[in-house]
């Protein structure tokens, strides 16, 4: 009898509240957007595969009859909720261009089978806050482009990223022009082929790579490019046997005084013309 209790109750998705029979979703996953302003507004991006699209849109807390890309908002300040009733395993592009979102929160919402993020939140050119506390990325092979050209955002807390599957991070924070704080401490980087532009135009005086395992990277071209604010980098541990383009690597990085380098391994570097180029301030190099 027991056994059949729980069966009917996961078949018809009720429980007891109250005195009274609720219907409730158990599988819900969720994101809640902000945007500030009227007009037809994006909530989500033209480039993400419409096999992913949301199963609900609940706009103001009104359910939306139809799910599309953009909606006409009649009023300032909206909160738009995203709702999947089944786990979904690629969020490339999902709010790429939503150049009207100002606040992305994925508290709740379930990415245990993501396997791709690239260029997740890429030209978001008005987000000032992501919550990303909850997100798992323990499945995610392409990270590459995910912040991209997010010129208002001014922190980023990935210390909850698991990255142990990340096979490319390129331009993982290009652009971002803004940041003023970045938490990967916890970040592993051990299957990362590709890291060419990750940091590129942060604004940022010192990042801290300690805990990078490079071993496996084979591109590191622009890495630390146009960084003007950098005056410090301690890459002692980075391993570079298998790399082959380290072209502009900390170019135009003028307030870097001092590089050890002396760990470099370039023996199978094909490019690395312009590694140092508008580094004007550049003293002490070791090679």
């Amino acid at each position: 009898m027991l056994f059949k209790l729980i069966i009917l109750i996961g078949l018809f998705n009720q429980i007891l509240l109250n005195n009274t029979w609720k219907w409730i979703e158990f599988n819900l996953s969720k994101i809640t957007l902000k945007i500030n302003d009227k007009g037809t507004k994006n909530v989500f991006s033209s480039s993400y595969n419409k096999t992913y699209y949301p199963d609900e849109v609940h706009i103001n807390g009104e359910n939306q009859t139809q799910v599309k890309i953009n909606y006409n908002l009649s009023q300032i300040n909206n909160t738009i909720e995203l709702i999947w009733k089944e786990e979904i395993d690629n969020c490339q592009h999902m709010f790429s261009k939503c150049k009207d979102i100002i606040e992305i929160d994925l508290s709740l919402f379930n990415s245990s089978k993501v396997k791709r993020t690239d260029n997740m939140f890429a030209n978001c050119t008005s987000l000032t806050y992501l919550n990303l506390t909850n997100f798992d990325t323990s499945q995610v092979l392409y990270m590459n482009r995910m912040f991209e050209d997010c010129p208002q955002l001014t922190s980023l807390d990935l210390s909850s990223f698991d990255t142990s599957n990340v096979l490319w991070m390129n331009h993982l924070f290009y652009n971002c022009s803004s940041l003023k704080s970045i938490n990967i401490s916890n970040f592993n980087t051990t299957k990362v082929t590709d890291m060419e532009y990750m940091f590129s135009g942060l604004l940022l005086t010192s990042i801290d790579l300690s805990n990078f395992d490079t071993s496996h990277s084979r591109q590191m071209h622009y890495m630390f490019y146009n960084c003007p604010l950098l005056t410090s980098l301690n890459l002692s541990n980075f391993k570079t046997s298998g790399v082959n383009y380290t072209h502009y690597m900390f170019a135009n990085c003028p307030l870097l005084t001092s590089l050890d380098l002396s760990n470099f391994d370039t023996s199978n570097v094909t490019m690395m013309y312009g590694m140092f180029s508008g580094c004007s301030s550049l003293s002490n190099l070791n090679l």
